[in-house]
């Protein structure tokens, strides 16, 4: 009698120890979204297909809820638009390229870089982010990273280019000829100022002796 009265008890103290187990192990259980193709990529909301090369591009916002994230297939270009932030609380497989010009927010989940990334914009891997890099990325001109540091291989810095000269006359000029160039404007100024007004003077009296002429 006394084990029937406790058997609802244990059942409900077992029922609460198991439950939170299998929602940990459920929160990415389930199959991965594979951008492979033109249905894999727009079956994300705002995101576009363009081949070749093959590529997916996100021209909105978007957020990877918690679950089994997200599979970039080899050769395939994924492109983050500026302006656009792409919001992780999952896991991220790169086997291709992920151009970034706009945000990746890594909130508490995980991305493994096996293939390429191309930093333009910001990644922001948060404190409990995780990036891990068997593969290559490139943080690239202007671009901002923040969190905890990248995992495996180190990222390669690549500063921006510099400027291009500009044309004058069609001939392109390097920074040494711009500042012989405007020297150049600045001397002959000197020399014309006296020059001009001595033309002016003669101008002056010609015009003075044909009226006293007449």
């Amino acid at each position: 009698m006394k084990i029937n009265r406790l058997l609802p008890g244990i059942l409900i103290i077992a029922i609460l120890f198991t439950v939170p187990a299998f929602s940990i192990q459920d929160a990415y259980a389930g199959v991965p979204l594979t951008i492979s193709d033109e249905a894999s990529c727009e079956s994300i909301p705002g995101a576009v297909w363009s081949s070749p090369p093959d590529t997916c591009t996100l021209t909105s916002s978007y957020t990877i809820a918690a679950g089994p994230g997200w599979i970039i297939a080899a050769g395939v270009t994924l492109v983050i638009n500026s302006g656009v932030t792409l919001t992780s609380d999952s896991i991220i497989d790169n086997f291709g390229t992920i151009d970034n010009f706009g945000t990746i927010d890594q909130n508490n989940a995980v991305l493994r870089n096996f293939g390429t990334i191309n930093n333009y914009g910001t990644i922001d891997n948060g404190v409990s982010g995780n990036i891990e890099n068997p593969g290559t990325i490139n943080h690239i001109c202007d671009f901002v990273y923040s969190g905890d540091p990248i995992q495996g291989n180190p990222p390669n810095i690549i500063p921006c280019p510099p400027p291009e000269p500009p044309v004058v006359g069609g001939e392109v000029l390097a920074i040494n000829n711009i500042a012989l160039f405007v020297s150049g404007i600045s001397s002959s100024a000197v020399w014309m100022i006296p020059t001009l007004a001595g033309l002016a003077g003669a101008g002056v009296y010609l015009v003075k002796f044909r009226t006293n002429k007449k």
